[in-house]
C-alpha cells in the first residue's frame, strides 16, 4: 500500500520545487510566478484524539466515491525578502539533464 500523503506535504513539495527553480541563477530567461492552482482528491477520516485529517488519493486507490471528496488551492507564490511576486529560472538542468521549470503545465 501506498504511504499516505497530506495536502501540507505536497504544498511543501510544490515550495520545495519553486525553490529549486527560482535557484537557477545565470542569465536566461526569468519567469514571474503567477497563482498556482491545486486539484486534489482527498478523503477525509477521523484519526483518535487527533481529529479530521485529509489524504491525497492516488487514482485507482480503491476508495469508495462517497469518502472521496475534491478540493482546490489557488496559491499565489510571494518572494519572502521583498513582498513581491515571485520568479523562477529556467536555465539551470536538475539531475536528470532536464532544465528546471519546463515540467510546469505537464
Amino acid at each position: 500500500m501506498a504511504e499516505e500523503i497530506g495536502i501540507a506535504e505536497a504544498v511543501e513539495h510544490l515550495r520545495a520545487e519553486l525553490v529549486a527553480a527560482a535557484a537557477g541563477g545565470g542569465s536566461g530567461p526569468r519567469f514571474e510566478v503567477g497563482p498556482v492552482e491545486l486539484e486534489f482528491s482527498v478523503e477525509m477520516r477521523k484519526e483518535g484524539t487527533a481529529g479530521v485529517k485529509a489524504w491525497v488519493v492516488s487514482a485507482g486507490a480503491g476508495t469508495s466515491k462517497v469518502s472521496v471528496h475534491r478540493v482546490k488551492l489557488v496559491l499565489t507564490p510571494k518572494d519572502t525578502t521583498t513582498g513581491t511576486a515571485y520568479h523562477v529560472n529556467t536555465d539551470r538542468p536538475d539531475e536528470t539533464g532536464e532544465v528546471l521549470g519546463s515540467r510546469f503545465g505537464e
